[in-house]
């Protein structure tokens, strides 16, 4: 019921002891370097046969390389996409960026290891209960929707947004002064003989 995919060996949050902890009481395909007990069939195409793969499961262990607020990274989107449920152990504020509340499992709910592989054995043999995790997919929170159309926006649209609301928050700019020897002044001086006359 279960898959993982974790190579890189960056361990800050402690996610090896909880990996092999839970891969004790749930079974567990695991397809990168760290714990591999499967290969991949055929040639591996990146994003796309990871994702390929994850949808042939219902859980997959999203475990960060680090725990810290904000830090959600494609551990927990791409089984959102593939069809998979995340297990997710990460940043403490992840409901944040996730499509509704019961989108995923936050494995720190749970009181241990065996606790969540308990949960999971259960889930999966009540189909009921585990299509229930992907009702958000016809009604997908509007907050969520809305960072997803931010990205759509280019990045430094986004930065350039971001720095006139900080200077229109912060009132009028007040020019500085730009000695004759200064580096700001070499710096005019050369996009000066680039600039169209």
């Amino acid at each position: 019921p279960l898959v993982l995919f974790q190579s890189a060996p960056i361990d800050r949050g402690g996610r090896y002891a909880c990996a092999a902890a839970l891969m004790r009481h749930v079974r567990t395909d695991s397809y990168g370097r760290m714990f591999n007990n499967r290969t991949l069939a055929g040639p591996d195409l990146g994003q796309a046969t990871k994702r390929t793969m994850l949808s042939r499961y219902k859980f997959t262990l999203a475990i960060e390389n680090s725990i810290a607020p904000d830090y959600v990274t494609e551990k927990f989107f791409d089984p959102l996409l593939a069809g998979s449920v995340p297990v997710y152990r990460g940043a403490p504020n992840v409901r944040d960026f996730s499509p509704g509340p019961k989108s995923y499992i936050d494995a720190s709910d749970f009181g241990s290891p065996r606790d969540l592989a308990r949960y999971l054995n259960d889930l999966a043999g009540d189909e009921t209960a585990y299509a229930a995790y992907f009702a958000w997919r016809d009604n997908p929170e509007k907050a969520f929707l809305d960072k997803v159309a931010a990205i759509d926006e280019a990045q430094i649209a986004r930065l350039g947004r971001a720095v006139r609301e900080r200077v229109e928050r912060r009132g009028v700019m007040r020019p500085r002064t730009i000695y004759p020897f200064s580096p700001a002044r070499r710096l005019f001086r050369s996009l000066a003989r680039f600039s169209p006359t």
